[in-house]
């Protein structure tokens, strides 16, 4: 070690600390320093001796965070120095002397380090930098008098500045002139300032002719002159007109043409910025009262800093913000209104399946499918796999309508397919593919007017908005048993349970326990908006389905906010937006206002509430003001089939004659799916009137009955019957007899009952079909029952009269599968439903069967009660009587189809009810 470096280490409190005596006379030099200093010119002295050292090596000196050193002993004053900025208006300081100040108030010696951002350092005067600083100008109530008009200007509200200092005219409005100037903004101009010059906030857009860069918001410099302006310069006017009385002011440039005084905008929309004409000869005043100078950009007037609360604040009282803040409602409000697009895109890339969530009852979770424009047409049905199940869905008027299909929850990933061209590589289905939901924490909806439930994101829950909270088995099991009180629970599937709840105004201690448990919380302010005491005169819906009120003009409407933030400290600002622009009015302060809004014009309307707290969510409305309110409507219904129309009476029931409803088509001029002309036959048209807006329920009656949808008669009164047709095709081609009922409350009820027309012709036709289509993958497939069943036995069953479940037996072998085939039928009491035979399916079918076969299936047999079977592999079948051991007739559909005695043979046999 070098004798010259004697280094000593001491321990204290296991913390090491370490010092070299080469530093003393280095740190004697610095202790009197008020700036941060750099390593390298330090060092350099001792370093051209050859020293290999650095500062790190002494725990006197520390570094700062922008890389410099001090002395440990310092204080490093950046941070107080830049709350003394703010507190200072962002003006200069002196820097020797606020240092001297932080000396004697913390007994230690206060060091400035100028590598921080956030300042610049000019001599002996501290400024915050650019990037610390708004595009605003800094306001002072007050200025010493030896600045006044030499370094700052007075600031005036532009009605101020027409008013004060001229003698009121009758007409003019002096309402707030009493009210003190908002302050004075330090300048500096090219010229030198006089007491006659003033700086105002341009209110509009009227001298904006993009060259003259005169906006709305700007601050511009004016100076007080009456006479001897130029024809090219803008002025400050006041007048009144003799006529009417009225005053007004504004900023225009004046012209002399004859007998009359034109104000003229340079803006070129003169609707909204018209000339003024004024005749001073027959009583019409005009005073100048100021010359405009120069627009003020931030190079020129002294800027105020950014303030940096712990809670922001939106600076909703600033111009410039009130105006970003309309034009991007304006453009919110073009979207919502926005007409129905004339084209669809027709790329993959945009189809989509969303979930929702219906009430339990009401079918709990589904996904919508649809519309997807594009799609391909020779696709029948598609698949939706996942989570170790399949659903078959079809693909009917899925191009131009929305499909829903009922499912339990998952966990895995959902992807569709399309069924039959599974190896077709051009057919590319992900688009729709879905994520599982989580097993581990809540799925929330958020509940419309609708009643549907929307997947939402957010884990913090609005005042007053319904949700549905999708609840898995891990989160039931560790979240809530566990609570002294848990939630009402409805359970769905597989131990999922749904809670459905509204959020109140002043949830209770319980419901944020129950919340919290789940990972949720109530968002802590809410601002609310409702239409009260004056209804709207009808609802209308945008092109999403969204809907919103009409009201009179010459009612009015009335908006209640209601808010716990609206207090007396705290403010918020109303922006309501029209096709003329937008107006914006202070709220009073209050938890629940009233607003009347009159005078309003027929047109479509926005309202938007913002609160100066950016942890307050903002709130809107949108609405339409109409001159008179649409037609009554007519209290009656009317139900045509094939052009007979029935009128239905107030509170009964209307029964109609038994007909194959397979032949049900929808209006003319909607794009829906047919049944097809055949088997059916000639199609017949389904319409129905009711009044606008009316409730209509569906139902389907058979065993059971089944509510397909609650839906609503359009604004003509007429109800979508392609969506009816989309809904029945499978219920109706599956079974033999049933009842369309349609509930329309008070006005009655309808009765349409279903009775399938029997045509053997049509049934081989239709079977011909199915052979042509589905032979090659029913081949290729065989013993894959789980496509197999829903793609090809479920249809061929169905012509031959039943319908098919599973049945649940041990069979001897994998490749074996047993169906029950169900018969239904009407009968003079009701609808009945009964066990016809069973469907035993295997990989190959023979005309000779082993022994242990044929007792396997006569004990089954036995045990479900029936005397006769159908054998099939899939495209042979025959038909066995229990207990026989003759050799089954064999019948090959592929073959049987073309021969009309064979098949009705076959027929013979193996139908039920032909």
């Amino acid at each position: 070690m070098n004798d010259d470096q004697n280094f000593t280490l001491s321990v204290a409190t296991a913390h090491w600390y370490a010092t070299s005596r080469i530093f003393d006379d280095l740190i004697v030099q610095l202790q009197p320093a008020r700036l941060s200093f750099e390593e390298g010119p330090v060092l350099a002295p001792l370093r051209d001796l050859g020293e290999e050292i650095s500062l790190r090596d002494d725990v006197r000196f520390r570094q700062t965070p922008a890389g410099r050193w001090i002395l440990a002993t310092s204080y490093l004053a950046n941070d107080a120095l830049y709350h003394q900025l703010l507190q200072l208006s962002g003006g200069a300081c002196n820097f020797d002397l606020l240092l001297s100040v932080l000396d004697q108030q913390l007994g230690k010696h206060a060091v400035f380090c100028p590598g921080d951002p956030r300042f610049v350092l000019v001599a002996d005067s501290l400024l915050l930098a650019e990037v610390e600083l708004t595009d605003e100008p800094l306001i002072r109530e007050q200025v010493g008098v030896e600045e006044q008009y030499l370094t700052h200007l007075p600031l005036l509200r532009l009605r101020q500045a027409a008013y004060r200092g001229h003698q009121l005219l009758p007409g003019d409005d002096i309402l707030g002139l009493d009210e003190a100037p908002p302050g004075w903004i330090r300048v500096e101009l090219s010229i030198p300032l006089d007491r006659r010059m003033f700086v105002a906030r341009i209110e509009d857009d009227s001298m904006n002719d993009g060259v003259s860069g005169v906006r709305k918001c700007d601050y511009a410099v004016f100076t007080h002159q009456q006479e001897g302006v130029a024809p090219d310069d803008l002025l400050l006017v006041r007048g009144t007109f003799d006529l009417s009385g009225t005053g007004f002011y504004c900023i225009r440039r004046v012209e002399y043409e004859n007998d009359l005084t034109l104000l003229r905008p340079l803006h070129s929309d003169w609707v909204r910025y018209p000339s003024i004409s004024l005749n001073l000869a027959e009583g019409d005043t005009l005073i100048i009262v100021a010359r405009l100078i120069e627009v003020l950009t931030p190079a020129v007037f002294e800027r105020q800093p950014r303030q940096r609360f712990p809670l922001q604040h939106r600076p909703i009282n600033d111009c410039r913000y009130q105006e970003q803040l309309a034009e991007r409602f304006a453009a919110r409000m073009r979207r919502f209104f926005a007409p129905e697009p004339n084209t669809v895109p027709t790329s993959p890339t945009l189809w989509k399946t969303t979930p929702i969530c219906l009430a339990a009852d009401a079918g709990g979770l589904q996904l919508e499918i649809g519309p997807l424009s594009g799609f391909w047409s020779d696709i029948r049905q598609l698949r939706l796999v996942g989570d170790g199940w399949e659903k078959i869905c079809v693909t009917t008027s899925l191009r131009q309508h929305t499909h829903r299909v009922a499912l339990a929850p998952w966990t895995e990933s959902l992807r569709w397919e399309a069924v039959g061209f599974e190896e077709d590589e051009a057919i590319d289905l992900s688009p729709l593919d879905l994520p599982g939901l989580p097993a581990d924490k809540v799925t929330v909806f958020s509940v419309d007017a609708d009643g549907i439930g929307h997947l939402n994101r957010g884990r913090s829950l609005q005042v007053g908005q319904r949700y549905r909270l999708l609840i898995p088995p891990a989160v039931l099991t560790a979240k809530l048993t566990h609570l002294d009180q848990p939630p009402p629970l409805t359970i769905i599937a597989a131990d999922w349970h749904l809670w459905e709840l509204k959020i109140p105004p002043r949830a209770g201690s319980e419901l944020v326990a129950q919340l919290r448990a789940i990972g949720l919380t109530i968002a802590n302010e809410a601002l609310m908006l409702d239409w009260v005491i004056v209804p709207p005169v009808d609802w209308s819906r945008n092109r999403k389905g969204l809907q919103y009120p009409e009201f009179l003009a010459e009612s009015g409407l009335v908006l209640r906010v209601t808010s716990p933030l609206l207090e007396n400290d705290s403010e918020a600002i109303l922006l309501l937006h029209a096709a003329t622009g937008p107006q914006i009015f202070q709220l009073p302060a209050g938890r629940e206002q009233l607003l009347r809004l009159d005078n309003l014009r027929p047109g479509k309307y926005g309202v938007l509430i913002v609160h100066q707290r950016t942890d307050v969510r903002v709130a809107s409305r949108f609405f339409e003001v109409v001159e008179s309110a649409p037609d009554a409507p007519a209290a009656r219904c009317l139900i045509g089939i094939d052009g007979e129309w029935h009128n239905l009476i107030a509170g009964e029931t209307l029964t109609l004659p038994d007909r194959d409803l397979r032949r049900l088509d929808h209006l003319p001029g909607h794009l829906g799916s047919h049944f097809g002309e055949k088997p059916h036959g000639e199609r017949a048209r389904l319409e129905l009137e009711a009044p606008p807006g009316w409730p209509v329920n569906i139902f389907w009656k058979s065993i059971t009955t089944e509510r397909l949808i609650e839906t609503h008669a359009d604004r003509k009164g007429r109800l979508d019957s392609s969506l009816l047709c989309d809904l029945m095709r499978h219920r109706l081609e599956a079974s033999q007899a049933g009842e369309l009922i349609f509930d329309l409350r008070e006005l009655g009820r309808v009765i349409l009952p279903h009775q399938r027309e029997l045509d053997i012709e049509a049934i081989r036709e239709a079977m011909t079909e199915l052979v042509i289509n589905l032979a090659p993958t029913v081949r290729r497939h065989r013993g894959e029952y789980l496509m197999t069943i829903p793609l090809w036995f479920t249809p061929v069953l169905s012509l031959l009269g039943y319908t098919i479940e599973d049945c649940t037996v041990t069979t001897p072998e994998d490749d074996l599968r047993v169906m029950k085939l169900f018969h239904e039928e009407r009968t003079s009491t009701g609808y009945t439903k009964r066990l016809a035979r069973l469907l035993f399916l295997s990989p190959a079918l023979t005309t000779e069967l082993e022994k242990d076969r044929l007792d396997w299936m006569d004990r089954v047999a036995a045990e479900q009660q029936v005397y006769e079977t159908i054998l099939s592999d899939g495209l042979n079948w025959a038909v066995r009587r229990r207990r026989s051991r003759l050799p089954l007739k064999v019948r090959d559909l592929e073959w049987i189809v073309d021969e009309l005695d064979v098949f009705i043979d076959f027929l013979r046999e193996s139908g039920e009810g032909l």
